[in-house]
């Protein structure tokens, strides 16, 4: 699958080239290691890990080809984040099962300048979370899981966003309740598709998956109703 969607200028599709994803590998040095500091800089000036040598790459590319915002999916069976890196989160006795349906969501950012900028009431971190809900249901993959911070997940259970924790919340990083949560991609089909104002207010929240912390920025085929995610921030 390559183009998923396109959004006033912008083209949001899964990255294919070694290109593509040396340009994404750019900009999350730039959010990763040099404004946010969660990674230490690399002479190469990109950000990568042992993930992306199996991950779904997607990319937000602007009208001169550039990356503007970046995500990725890790897919079962092969490792999770939250399975090593955040391990520590899975202390609960409730957990979750690792299925062949589950996709892990990590590594998502948007380029500084354009953090604000939104295209038919959408900013370009929704743009993202629409181009995975919409390949996880092309791919059959029915649930995500993620690290987000307790105060995001209060927000988006009183908004009815079907998330449910499948961990404890505990301090990570600087301090911020983080914990894990699962997603259903059936349940939005059912409980937020029918009813436009059940949307996730957009809020400067947003989910996270590096060391719990919040980021303190800014931030085709059968048609489908993508979930309005609150955007990125710390």
């Amino acid at each position: 699958m390559g183009t998923l969607f396109y959004e006033g200028d912008w083209l949001v599709k899964t990255l294919q080239t070694d290109a593509e994803r040396a340009d994404a590998y750019r900009l999350r040095h730039d959010v990763f290691a040099v404004e946010l500091k969660w990674v230490p800089q690399s002479p190469s000036c990109m950000e990568s890990d042992c993930y992306d040598a199996f991950a779904v790459h997607f990319g937000i590319f602007n009208a001169a080809g550039q990356v503007d915002g970046y995500v990725r999916l890790i897919t079962s069976p092969r490792p999770f984040m939250v399975d090593h890196e955040f391990a520590c989160l899975m202390t609960s006795i409730t957990g979750f099962v690792k299925t062949s349906s589950m996709v892990e969501l990590t590594r998502i950012c948007i380029r500084k300048n354009v953090l604000s900028l939104t295209c038919h009431g959408m900013t370009l971190a929704q743009f993202l979370y629409k181009a995975v809900y919409n390949w996880c249901l092309e791919a059959g993959y029915t649930y995500m899981v993620a690290v987000v911070e307790k105060k995001y997940y209060i927000l988006m259970k009183r908004s009815k966003f079907p998330l449910e924790s499948v961990g404890d919340f505990i301090p990570l990083g600087d301090g911020v309740l983080s914990g894990v949560v699962m997603l259903d991609w059936r349940r939005i089909e059912k409980e937020l598709r029918p009813r436009e104002d059940l949307r996730p207010p957009v809020e400067r929240g947003g989910l996270l998956e590096e060391a719990g912390a919040v980021r303190s920025r800014r931030r085709g085929g059968r048609r489908k109703v993508a979930p309005r995610a609150p955007p990125q921030r710390r």
